[in-house]
């Protein structure tokens, strides 16, 4: 072996480092957590979870999201301000337009509904590729013998085999 290289790269195949206990002379900053436990004691966090989500939207967070990112194109930002004005000297007769703000708000609002319309579609498949994906059983080895588990159930101490869809 040579000195100096990485440590778990030089090490014989199908052995572990070993870890240093608190109190064993092990060098500052050593941290031992028990098997299978579910929180860090050092800092009182739960560990993550197996959970996967990549949808972005909630029922609730839809809207809100959604306007915010069409919002952000320069494009749509823009015509919004312009049909605003068009609307604000219409209604206040500060200034006269001779075009109507609707030929300006109208396929704004055509083009912002239908792209928020293929984002929902597109979230609602990712959110059913989620479910999917979190609803596969595996086996994973766990005190007291082998158990049939959900992926979104498995901890970071499990050890798993995921059983083949067919």
């Amino acid at each position: 072996r040579r000195s100096g290289g990485n440590p778990l790269r030089s090490r014989a195949r199908g052995t572990r480092p070993a870890m240093a206990a608190k109190g064993d002379g092990g060098g500052e900053g050593c941290r031992v957590i028990p098997f299978a436990a579910l929180h860090d004691e050092g800092t009182g966090r739960r560990f993550p979870g197996n959970t996967i989500k990549t949808s972005k939207y909630t029922l609730l967070s839809f809207l809100p999201l959604n306007l915010l990112e069409q919002l952000r194109k320069a494009a749509n930002t823009y015509f919004l301000l312009i049909s605003l004005l068009m609307l604000l000297g219409r209604r206040s007769g500060l200034f006269t337009t001779s075009v109507d703000a609707i030929t300006t708000l109208g396929p704004l609002i055509l083009m912002m509904s239908a792209s928020a319309l293929l984002a929902a579609m597109d979230d609602h498949r990712r959110h059913q590729a989620d479910v999917r994906t979190n609803s596969q059983q595996a086996r994973a080895i766990r005190m007291g013998g082998k158990h049939g588990v959900y992926l979104d159930t498995v901890t970071w101490a499990d050890i798993t085999r995921r059983t083949c869809e067919r």
